[in-house]
């Protein structure tokens, strides 16, 4: 594992409302291999309390499904009458965040409840809207045809990382503080944002940085490159300090989401067979 210090992103969060939150040891982490009842590519994109992860399943024909795990068994969730479906985010009462696509190429976001009910949304005017994360009082993030929403009931508001051409807000915690990514016409980025605050989030001497998830503790988790032909890293950012993470004999590594307790999602790389990229999702639990 190496350490990075973001001193003073960390100072700024501070402004922004974060505290500081006791970092955990790897030496006490567990690991779990997430798995459904089908052959393809399992991507978590979420992860709650009681240990429930949401993402997408991408069949061996490339097509894409949601599915919800816990406690060992996976299943998947297509959206009625939908051409394909993903799960992103989901909050602690167990309701999952997706989006669904639609034949023609457009696309909705929507809730999917504990008890299986849905709700579709779109952010007014778009044709593409994709739904990636939610908290516990309900807001939701995604993006809009290349811009960032957060929707708070039935009202959405839109922002842009300021200088950005696109914005890609990818989880929202209980205080209303935002991650993502942006792009500014060379390059990709991570942010922060908070109280219509913005603050660049990159990895020092990285070449890129993809912030994915963050809890109300602040902690912060993604995926980091050191050099551009480097192979990814999953980070988690406390207190000021960043971590990186490979999972064992992978050659590429990403959390994707944290939940209260710091326990982190991803996906890898372990193998490459006719250029198809593929490796186990797994859920790090530490105590």
């Amino acid at each position: 594992m190496r350490r990075f210090s973001i001193a003073t992103s960390l100072s700024l969060l501070l402004i922004l409302g974060l505290a500081p939150a006791n970092a955990q040891s790897t030496s006490s982490c567990t690991t779990t291999i997430i798995t459904v009842n089908a052959t393809g590519q399992v991507t978590p994109l979420g992860v709650n309390s009681s240990g429930t992860v949401t993402g997408s399943f991408f069949d061996t024909g490339f097509a894409s499904h949601g599915f919800k795990w816990a406690n060992g068994t996976g299943q998947l969730f297509d959206f009625p009458g939908a051409a394909q479906t993903a799960l992103g985010a989901i909050n602690d009462s167990g309701t999952a965040v997706g989006t669904l696509f639609n034949s023609d190429g457009s696309s909705l976001g929507f809730t999917l409840d504990a008890n299986g009910q849905t709700a579709q949304f779109a952010a007014p005017g778009a044709f593409n809207t994709f739904a990636a994360g939610i908290n516990n009082r309900g807001d939701i993030v995604g993006v809009a045809d290349g811009t960032g929403f957060k929707k708070t009931g039935n009202t959405f508001s839109f922002f842009q990382f300021p200088g950005a051409i696109n914005t890609f807000p990818t989880s929202i915690n209980d205080a209303g503080v935002i991650v993502g990514t942006y792009f500014d016409g060379d390059a990709t980025h991570s942010f922060v944002s908070a109280n219509g605050k913005f603050v660049n989030f990159d990895v020092p001497g990285a070449d890129s940085t993809d912030a994915r998830g963050i809890n109300d503790r602040g902690e912060i988790v993604g995926e980091v490159r050191q050099t551009a032909e480097g192979q990814g890293q999953g980070f988690t950012f406390i207190n000021g300090n960043v971590t990186t993470f490979q999972f064992p004999g992978a050659t590429f590594t990403e959390f994707s989401a944290v939940n209260a307790q710091g326990d982190r999602v991803g996906d890898t790389v372990t193998s490459d067979v006719n250029d198809f990229l593929s490796g186990p999702a797994f859920l790090l639990t530490c105590r």
